[in-house]
C-alpha cells in the first residue's frame, strides 16, 4: 500500500482514506468470491448446464476479470486520490475496464432479453435460444461488440485520464485554420 498523503486534494482525512481503501477491498474481495462461487457452482452441477445460466457464467466471468483487471489499480489511487501509473497503464486499464463494463451490461440485457421470452412469447423461446450453441454465439457477440465500441477510444487518438480517481475519457480537440 502507497504512503497516505499529508493533504489530500479532497481534504479527506487519514480515516476516512483508509476507510474508503477497506471498504473498496471488500467490495474486491466479494465480488471475486461471489462470482468465484457461481462459476464453480455453474460448472460442477451438469443440471445447470443451461441457456440462462450460460449467460449468468458469462457475468460472473466478467465481473471477476473486472476485480482482477481494474478494481486493485482504483483502490491503489483511493490513497492518493491521483493515478500514478503513468499513461501507458491509464490506457490499458481505462480500455480494459471499458470492454468489461459493456461486456457486462450487454450481458445483463441478454439475461433479461432470454427471461422476457422465456416468460412474455414462450413459443418464440426456441427459435431465439435454440441451443447451448446458440447461447454460447450470443455470449462471443456480446464480447465483439464491447470490444468494437471500445476501439475508437484507443484508435482515433483519444485519451482516458482520470479524474478524482474515476477513468473517463477526453476527446482529443481538433484545431481547423
Amino acid at each position: 500500500m502507497s504512503e497516505l498523503p499529508l493533504h489530500d486534494p479532497l481534504g479527506r482525512s487519514r480515516t476516512e482514506i483508509k476507510v474508503e481503501m477497506t471498504m473498496a477491498a471488500i467490495v474486491l474481495l466479494s465480488a471475486m468470491s461471489g462470482n468465484m462461487l457461481v462459476v464453480y457452482v455453474i460448472n460442477r452441477d451438469s443440471r445447470l448446464h443451461k441457456v440462462t445460466n450460460m449467460f449468468i457464467h458469462n457475468l460472473a466471468l466478467t465481473d471477476i476479470a473486472m476485480a482482477m483487471t481494474s478494481m486493485p489499480f482504483w483502490i491503489a489511487s483511493l490513497s492518493t486520490n491521483t493515478w500514478k501509473l503513468g499513461q501507458v497503464w491509464c490506457q490499458v486499464v481505462g480500455s480494459t475496464s471499458h470492454i468489461l463494463a459493456s461486456a457486462s451490461i450487454f450481458t445483463i440485457a441478454l439475461i433479461a432479453f432470454n427471461r422476457y421470452i422465456k416468460v412474455v412469447k414462450p413459443t418464440l423461446y426456441r427459435k431465439v435460444f435454440p441451443s447451448k450453441r446458440a447461447a454460447r454465439l450470443y455470449c462471443v457477440f456480446v464480447w465483439l461488440v464491447s470490444i468494437f465500441l471500445a476501439t475508437p477510444y484507443l484508435l482515433d487518438g483519444q485519451r482516458y485520464h482520470t479524474i478524482r480517481n474515476l477513468p473517463s475519457v477526453s476527446q482529443r480537440t481538433m484545431y481547423t485554420k
